[in-house]
């Protein structure tokens, strides 16, 4: 379609490469106790057309209680269980045909992509200006789904097998990041698992499951793919049946899978203080999710810990002011074999560009005057915090001028 060809010109050539074909998916959309209310219906047909009118048919894995009201509405069903028992059916499936693993909820009513100029900064006006500026895309979710294992196969090694996209209703916050991220969650709506991926779901959980999910791809290919500027419309909480009815007014269940994920994940995983049973995701640096090498924290310790329902009010911590980085303007910038692209696959080719430009200038010949492209294709001037930056991850260094 022309949605999809004006979407895939935003991949890299050799990304463009690597588009699957339809029939090389297996599409499932994992539902529960839907098909005998009138809002369950409404959204299981508003899901089954949209996989329609892109000309795939999905495989619905439904508890064993609906198969039969499922199949009445003229569905491909199957009887897969529980939530957790399902999806992994669903990823048996995919990888006894050998082919892609896609699964989506019962309840998405659009998929959408989002590509323009990046803010300045992460201040939420300048965001939600370059949010309304960017070009929408309307995707269907066939399209969704190659172009995140388009990005997933055209990464450097090691290549994901998770991807999936951003975890709100709206990308505004990340339009001052990275369009990608690789060590991120990613959301159980939709995405896609790349054939070879030997990572199950854990059936002990009935809730979260998505958190444990992606730590667990992390762990196994060293990263996912979440495309930050694709979004989804979904109902989540609000629908009836499904995850939904996992939950609990006192919130027991959510705790209960909480404490499963902060006893296999206690590093990648902290409890959100604004939010009662949420957690934050946030890969750690040193890589140890698991707490191997760091003393794990007591259940006293964990904010909200025996009182079901409640967090802890979290101290308001003081801003500190950092001094700013101070680099002798004499000093002359030396590019280092790291920054070179062809050295290094996982440098950014417009931050490989900036640093051979710089090389071999002096500090006060470039800073608040060198112009560079960003990936985005906005011209930026090189400052003094992307000098810092760059000598911080080896890309450049600095030489003592002989001259005064």
């Amino acid at each position: 379609t022309d949605a999809a060809e004006s979407l895939f010109k935003l991949l890299s050539p050799e990304e463009r490469k690597c588009i699957p074909k339809a029939s090389e998916f297996h599409f499932c959309v994992v539902s529960a106790r839907r098909a005998s209310t009138v809002e369950g219906v409404q959204d299981i047909f508003k899901v089954q057309c949209q996989f329609d009118e892109a000309g795939v048919v999905p495989t619905w894995y439904v508890d064993s209680d609906s198969v039969k009201e499922y199949r009445k509405l003229g569905l491909q069903a199957v009887e897969g269980g529980r939530l957790c028992p399902s999806r992994n059916k669903a990823l048996k499936d995919a990888n006894l045909l050998g082919k892609i693993c896609v699964q989506a909820s019962d309840d998405i009513s659009a998929w959408e992509y989002r590509h323009g100029k990046r803010a300045a900064s992460r201040d939420d006006a300048l965001c939600n200006a370059a949010w309304a500026k960017a070009k929408r895309y309307v995707l269907s979710p066939l399209t969704a789904a190659q172009f995140i294992v388009a990005k997933m196969r055209g990464a450097p090694q090691p290549k994901p097998k998770l991807g999936g996209v951003y975890m709100l209703g709206s990308c505004s916050r990340t339009m001052a990041g990275e369009e990608f991220g690789t060590k991120h969650f990613i959301l159980g709506d939709f995405f896609v698992v790349d054939t070879g991926s030997k990572v199950r779901f854990d059936e002990n959980l009935n809730l979260k499951e998505d958190y444990d999910f992606s730590c667990s791809h992390i762990r196994a290919h060293g990263g996912v793919m979440r495309c930050n500027r694709m979004t989804l419309t979904v109902k989540h909480y609000s629908n009836s049946g499904g995850a939904c009815s996992n939950r609990d007014k006192k919130g027991k269940e959510e705790q209960r899978n909480i404490g499963i994920l902060m006893d296999k994940w206690p590093r990648a995983l902290r409890f959100n203080p604004k939010r009662t049973n949420e957690v934050i995701m946030s890969w750690p640096a040193d890589d140890d999710a698991e707490g191997k090498h760091h003393e794990k924290r007591k259940p006293s310790q964990r904010p909200g810990a025996g009182k079901p329902g409640k967090t802890k009010a979290v101290a308001k911590k003081t801003k500190v002011t950092r001094p700013k980085a101070h680099h002798p303007s004499n000093a002359i910038i030396l590019q280092t074999e790291k920054s070179k692209e062809a050295n290094n696959a996982r440098i950014k080719p417009y931050v490989a560009r900036r640093c051979g430009r710089v090389s071999g200038k002096r500090v006060s010949e470039v800073l608040g005057r060198l112009k560079y492209t960003t990936a985005e294709g906005e011209t930026r001037t090189y400052v003094t915090s992307d000098l810092s930056y760059d000598l911080q991850r080896g890309f450049l260094k600095l030489k003592a001028s002989k001259s005064g």
